[in-house]
């Protein structure tokens, strides 16, 4: 039973390490005009990297970075959704077009 609780608990270790370099990456990639804010892929590094270190903030009771994490990734889900509903709304009006 303790060897699975530390492995649970490395695995959640990982993932906040993991999280953590993917925000650092999209920033960069932000900062280096590599990748439009807009996009859904910066939109989806955010939130994957937001859920992994929400994970490890969580277990180790690190609740400020935990909220604003938490924050942090619905905002790139509400930025994901609208990215995807304005896509969709300009492949209709495109369509009229023709």
């Amino acid at each position: 039973m303790a060897v699975l609780i530390k492995n649970k608990m490395l695995i959640i270790t990982i993932a906040g390490w993991i999280g953590m370099a993917l925000i650092l990456v999209s920033y960069l990639l932000i900062t280096t005009r590599q990748l439009s804010p807009n996009s859904m892929v910066y939109q989806i590094i955010n939130i994957v990297g937001a859920a992994g270190v929400v994970s490890d903030s969580i277990v180790g009771g690190a609740w400020p970075s935990a909220i604003f994490f938490m924050i942090w990734g619905c905002m790139a889900i509400i930025y994901l959704i609208i990215g995807l509903v304005n896509k969709k709304k300009e492949k209709q009006e495109n369509k009229k077009k023709k």
